[in-house]
């Protein structure tokens, strides 16, 4: 379950930032 938990957040964190950035433009 942690690591599950883990995986997802370093996944969705990189992604949430990048879409920021990228909708910034």
């Amino acid at each position: 379950v942690i690591t599950a938990f883990t995986f997802i957040g370093v996944i969705f964190i990189p992604i949430g930032v990048a879409s920021l950035f990228a909708s910034r433009g």
